[in-house]
């Protein structure tokens, strides 16, 4: 059976975002076990919504918008599978917020989870592409039809956006089973506006000046909670 080119493009930028998704959907049954099946099943609603916004990005014909949805989604999928295949578990806002104030421990931490971070990097790699390679022309010609439904769909992923960032500020960032793509952005978004707003940030030295009199014989340790218990021990 012979393919066109615009048909093999498409098939190839279905599978890419539909091996994207398989990724995310991975995850789930650990949502059903942590949230039960009446709180999991708004889920996959949400998250149909999202893929199918995802797949209008990718036909975006606008080539400079494309690339530019292509390499956000990028890094928003990045940044949570990075976590997942790293932890082994789904990220919240909370530990997206732990593992971006502790970025001066990145090299550690690729170090740690070098081929977890790899396959983050290869999942964000698949969304790229989907994303960026050049779609076949959108139907109507080139006619009036055609531009408008082209304007449409590169503004529906702003717009969905837009959204999603008045969902995530009203749950406090807490969203999660939705395409890592969206979810890493979304993430992104809560903690850039908490950054302007002073409330987060890079981690800082001590600035409370030591005391004056004669320390305690007693050693007192405190321990953050982003440190692992692997690197803890007792002589």
């Amino acid at each position: 059976m012979h393919f066109s080119v615009g048909r093999r493009t498409v098939v190839l930028k279905i599978l890419l975002l539909t091996a994207v998704f398989a990724i995310d959907i991975a995850g789930w049954p650990e949502l059903w076990r942590e949230m039960g099946p009446v709180a999991f099943l708004r889920i996959p609603a949400a998250f149909a919504v999202l893929a199918l916004v995802l797949l209008c990005a990718a036909w975006v014909p606008y080539r400079l918008l494309r690339w530019f949805y292509a390499a956000l989604f990028a890094i928003g999928a990045s940044s949570v599978l990075g976590y997942r295949f790293s932890v082994g578990a789904q990220p919240t806002y909370f530990d997206f917020v732990t593992m971006v104030d502790a970025r001066s421990a990145w090299v550690d931490a690729f170090a740690m989870h070098g081929p977890a971070t790899g396959l983050a990097i290869m999942a964000s790699v698949l969304t790229f592409a989907a994303i960026a390679i050049k779609p076949p022309p959108l139907p109507g010609g080139g006619g009036r039809v055609s531009r408008g439904l082209g304007f449409g769909v590169a503004m529906l992923p702003a717009l969905t956006f837009t959204a999603l960032a008045f969902v995530l500020v009203e749950r406090s960032g807490q969203v999660r089973g939705i395409p890592s793509a969206w979810q890493g952005l979304g993430f992104a978004t809560i903690y850039g506006m908490e950054t302007a707003e002073g409330v987060t940030g890079m981690r800082q030295k001590v600035a409370l000046p030591p005391p004056s009199a004669r320390p305690a014989q007693d050693i007192v340790l405190i321990i953050d909670e982003s440190v692992s218990a692997n690197y803890l021990d007792l002589n």
